[in-house]
């Protein structure tokens, strides 16, 4: 079918190019035209892409210009591929051990709901003005049952990692077959949500011509993916019946939205009549564009429009030509017959029987002496029955055959590994997790007093940690004349980080039971960032306490958004905010009265940073026990490690302000001591000791620790032998 659009003009080859993602607004009033479509997470992090590779536009012209060359060809062998595509595909479920971890049957209902939509219309939704149009793309989509090195697999890999609740490109990085020789699904719980004010993001694709080949594919909810499962009775919106896989599909392939330059046809295919803006719902009397000759009206049950999946039912024969130009041009490797019996997809094609892949996770790993760790094992790639034996070295009980060990515990301070060998008819598969679980000591590792100023240049060290829900994590950094005070602090590099994304900073067990009215005390910088619509971004700071080793937590305190800043009431303008000075900082004093007496022998802190698209975030001067600079032997003036690093000799100096009971003693890492410089009744006034390593010390990071009646002071101290 032939049309002619009046006032119709391609989009130029340098125009800006989008990254799609779907839209869906939480509270959308469905087969409504009231929604905010600019707002598309995905769209604003693509056009920073394009501003950072500008050669992305010089990609998608050659694309172009592949596309016009093809359809000669196309039309020239009567619109019919000249054999079938077949596609292996493959997923990666991300989850954190909920639904979110869809079944192989969910994958499999996704690939069955594709190959319907790549094979043929669906005339029952296809209106019959568009059944001249409608195409059989001859496309067929199919699970893989080899893994790049050759393995038995059936196509799904699961992973556990919390990201997956606000997923970005970097989950990608996690887990990924070659992408010219698999379609790669990303699965995730929640796709994250930067620059966006409304709605949620389904899913999105990365074009033929643009980004890596490390994140080309599809990243989805878990809830779009086929119709069975949690996709049912999605958390939001209507069910989508597996239409979001075969939209970002067509993305994947090349192809654009029907509305994408409103009503001038920038879908670059002419079958498809303009439409102005998405379609929502199933409304088969809108006509938003008249400008097309004949004038026809919209069509909402194209796969590249924003209808209900219940709405949608056929591609055009003008993009079949274009996913067909990009299958030739662009991802050839992928259906090649020596791809597909590589791949495990040629025919004759069924699902494979694999022997497991095993594979587990326990969602607390940190735990203290005497506790227990529930362990999940998540084994994947084979069906049917199973045995597992599980080695739990240093634990009770050493080992176990049950599917999902309760209660395994560990009475030694120290890291274990934890092994899982899964097994059955096919085979068996071990998976080790090396230090997995970490048993802390019952009694807090320091005493009050412990300060951080992080001036070390190994971070973290006296097991501070850090983690994320992104691709980076807290990091050392030098303030120089910014200072609060030494020259370095830790930071958020949270400029251009997605929103949402969440980073913890947790110290190590302290015991600050002899102090009567304890204080978390510490300094921070932050600055707001100005949005797009005019408004202000709103990061936020938590502080938990952990009285079980970090296996679970409580809130002392929170700082929210619009309290956040250091910098004053307005957004700061520079590109990245970065303190000038002390004024930059404003120091936070946490009462730690409302922890239980009986529990204040063994407390970890957590600072929860949570992101929403502001600026760098500092924090520094930590001081666990009291005030930062109430107590004198907390300044360096009166309590110093030189020189240092040492080669060998080091000096401790002490400027005592009365007298008093003292121990002066040198830890390792593990806190175990390995030097206890003097012990007992101290003078006022200064004095000097020094520490002579054993030759039998490794080099590596020690602590120097004051005791003064109860209340501890801490130095870090590098150790360098052999020198």
């Amino acid at each position: 079918m032939e049309m002619n659009f009046t006032n119709r003009k391609y989009l130029n080859m340098k125009r800006k190019i989008y990254l799609f993602g779907c839209l869906l607004g939480a509270s959308m009033a469905f087969g409504q035209q009231t929604h905010d479509h600019e707002k598309c997470g995905a769209d604003t992090y693509y056009e920073q892409q394009v501003e950072q590779n500008p050669e992305i536009l010089q990609r998608a012209a050659q694309f172009e210009q592949d596309y016009q060359t093809y359809k000669v060809t196309f039309n020239q062998n009567q619109q019919k591929a000249p054999q079938k595509f077949i596609i292996p595909v493959v997923f990666h479920v991300f989850h954190i051990g909920g639904s979110e971890n869809i079944s192989w049957q969910q994958c499999q209902d996704q690939i069955d709901t594709l190959n319907r939509a790549f094979n043929g219309p669906k005339f029952e939704r296809t209106r019959e003005i568009f059944w001249g149009v409608a195409a059989d793309c001859e496309i067929e989509f199919r699970l893989a049952t080899l893994d790049p090195n050759g393995n038995c697999t059936d196509g799904v890999v699961r992973i556990y990692d919390p990201e997956t609740e606000n997923a970005t490109d970097n989950i990608k990085l996690k887990s990924a077959w070659p992408t010219n020789r698999y379609f790669n699904i990303w699965v995730v719980k929640d796709i994250n949500r930067a620059f966006q004010s409304f709605g949620t993001v389904l899913g999105y694709a990365q074009f033929p011509w643009s980004g890596g080949a490390q994140s080309d594919g599809v990243v989805i909810r878990y809830d779009n993916v086929g119709s069975i499962g949690p996709a049912a009775n999605p958390v939001v919106g209507v069910p989508q019946w597996g239409s979001t896989l075969v939209h970002e599909a067509g993305h994947w392939l090349g192809l654009y939205h029907p509305f994408q330059d409103s009503c001038f046809g920038g879908d670059q295919v002419e079958d498809t009549p303009p439409v102005q803006a998405p379609n929502f719902g199933c409304n088969h009397s809108i006509n938003s564009c008249s400008n097309d000759n004949p004038d026809l009206p919209d069509m909402v049950e194209n796969y590249m429009d924003y209808a209900n999946g219940s709405c949608m039912g056929a591609f055009t024969i003008g993009q079949k030509a274009r996913m067909h130009g990009t299958l030739i041009n662009w991802r050839q490797k992928l259906w090649q017959e020596s791809n597909l019996i590589a791949t495990g997809t040629a025919d004759p094609y069924m699902a494979a029987a694999c022997a497991p892949k095993a594979y587990f996770y326990a969602t607390e790993t940190n735990i203290c002496e005497t506790g227990g760790i529930n362990f999940k094992n998540n084994s994947y790639n084979a069906n049917g029955a199973m045995t597992y034996e599980w080695l739990f070295p240093g634990a009770s009980p050493a080992t176990s055959n049950a599917s999902n060990p309760t209660g395994v515990t560990y009475g030694t301070e120290g890291e274990y590994d934890v092994t899982l060998i899964a097994t059955n008819s096919k085979g068996s598969d071990t998976f080790t997790r090396k230090m997995y679980v970490k048993v802390n000591g019952n009694t807090g590792q320091f005493g009050a007093g412990l300060t951080e100023g992080f001036e070390f240049p190994v971070f973290p060290i006296n097991n501070w940690t850090v983690s994320s829900t992104s691709g980076i994590n807290f990091a050392r950094i030098s303030t120089g004349e910014g200072s609060i005070g030494g020259g370095y602090a830790a930071y958020v590099q949270n400029s251009g980080i997605e929103a949402g994304a969440r980073f913890y900073l947790e110290t190590p067990t302290v015991d600050i039971s002899g102090v009567s009215a304890p204080v978390l005390s510490f300094y921070y910088a932050s600055a707001q960032r100005r949005t797009t619509g005019g408004g202000s971004t709103s990061d936020a700071l938590g502080i938990y306490s952990s009285s079980d080793c970090g296996k679970t937590w409580q809130q002392r305190s929170t700082i929210p958004g619009n309290q956040l800043s250091t910098t004053g009431g307005s957004p700061y303008v520079a590109v990245n905010f970065f303190p000038a000075g002390p004024h930059h900082w404003k120091k936070v004093d946490v009462n730690l009265n409302a922890i239980p007496a009986g529990q204040r022998n063994n407390i970890r802190f957590r600072f929860d940073f949570r992101s929403n698209g502001g600026h760098n975030f500092f924090i520094d001067n930590v001081n666990i026990g009291f005030s930062t600079g109430i107590e004198q032997l907390a300044s360096e003036n009166n309590f110093s490690v030189y020189p240092n690093p040492s080669a060998g000799q080091t000096n401790i100096r002490v400027n005592m302000p009365d007298a008093q009971n003292t121990k002066l003693e040198v830890l390792d890492m593990f806190g175990k001591t390995v030097s206890v410089l003097s012990e007992g009744a101290s003078t006022a006034g200064e004095q000097t000791f020094t520490f002579t390593p054993n030759t039998d010390l490794s080099s590596g990071m020690y602590v120097v620790r004051l005791t003064v009646d109860g209340q501890s002071f801490t130095r870090k101290l590098m150790l360098i032998q052999g020198q």
